[in-house]
């Protein structure tokens, strides 16, 4: 038996599926910017009700909390978001990069099955969390394998009887006839469709 193995190769592409991981940074880089203006806003209303006394221009002003800490809030929210989203873009961007990488082998597997190769197995990392995935993929190529196996055994049974019964017929009618060539014909069709898969 020929087996094909699929692996993932130890390369070093930062981007790999660039629509999945660019889906996924941007979804980080957004849930801590709305963190951040969530973060914002509560303390916001939380000092709103409390004063704070500052000297501006030599006067003593006295001003509510919330109005005195919002241009620092806002900036300092922007230096946050800013960091925060740099940070995580490098994380995410190497933390998807295995995923990636695991999708972009599973994908590739699966054209191949889909093109009637079922000699493909994934081969992976036992630590890696897609690892029943790609049991199950595995388990399922091979389930199909005997599957077609038992397909070409049954039709391999089938052609022998039309050619036994049609060696039988040697008086048969021509209705008879007609019914042992189209059962040929068909047995033909069946085989042609198992030729596909690669076993």
């Amino acid at each position: 038996m020929n087996q094909k193995s699929v692996s993932a190769g130890k390369k070093k592409y930062y981007f790999i599926n660039e629509f999945f991981q660019v889906r996924i940074i941007l979804k980080v880089c957004l849930l801590v910017i709305v963190g951040c203006i969530i973060f914002s806003v509560i303390i916001y209303f939380f000092s709103k009700q409390t004063t704070t006394t500052s000297f501006e221009n030599s006067r003593l002003i006295l001003k509510s909390t919330a109005d005195f800490i919002f241009p620092a809030l806002v900036s300092s929210m922007i230096v946050v978001v800013t960091m925060l989203s740099i940070i995580c873009l490098i994380v995410v961007l190497f933390a998807s990069q295995e995923t990636a990488i695991s999708m972009c082998v599973l994908e590739k597997s699966i054209r191949n099955v889909g093109e009637g190769d079922l000699t493909v197995i994934i081969n992976s990392a036992p630590q890696e969390e897609r690892e029943v995935l790609v049991q199950n993929f595995n388990q399922m190529v091979k389930e199909l394998k005997i599957s077609v196996l038992e397909i070409r055994e049954v039709n391999n049974e089938l052609k022998e009887n039309i050619e036994k019964l049609k060696e039988r017929c040697g008086n048969c009618s021509e209705e008879e006839e007609k019914l042992i060539e189209v059962l040929l014909k068909k047995q033909e069709r069946l085989n042609e469709r198992i030729a596909y898969f690669r076993t």
